[in-house]
């Protein structure tokens, strides 16, 4: 998605050639990802990894109303909070660890290397 973002500036740069219009009409772009925001629902799958069990059934029952599908009886019959106790917690300093030290190493090098690779090639291209 790197190189669409910048062929679709590169685009929108060659429609509008005054930098401060070019800046408001990227900016704006953004208006709709923002709307979006408020619009849609809360994943049902991300309800439940929060504990919020009651909002996951009103989400899943109001899809299954819109599909005009009726759900079978036992889809909720879990206990809550059964499995959070099993579910490992990650931290930060977990990054760190003996066990991950060498991957953390090599994705702080990795990714920032490349990074400036492509934009370096992308740059200097005639």
């Amino acid at each position: 998605f790197l190189s669409l973002g910048e062929a679709g500036a590169v685009l929108f740069a060659m429609i509008f050639r005054n930098w401060r219009v070019f800046q408001l009409v990227v900016s704006s772009s953004m208006i709709l990802p923002w709307c979006l925001w408020f619009i849609l629902p809360e994943s049902p799958r991300w309800l439940i990894a929060r504990g919020k069990y009651d909002e996951a059934r009103a989400e899943v029952e109001k899809a299954a109303l819109k599909n005009k599908v009726k759900l079978s009886s036992d889809i909720f019959l879990f206990e809550y909070g059964e499995d959070q106790d099993s579910c490992p917690q990650y931290a930060m300093e977990d990054l760190f660890r003996t066990s991950q030290l060498k991957i953390t190493l090599t994705m702080f090098v990795c990714w920032p290397v490349i990074l400036l690779l492509y934009f370096g090639l992308t740059l200097s291209a005639d």
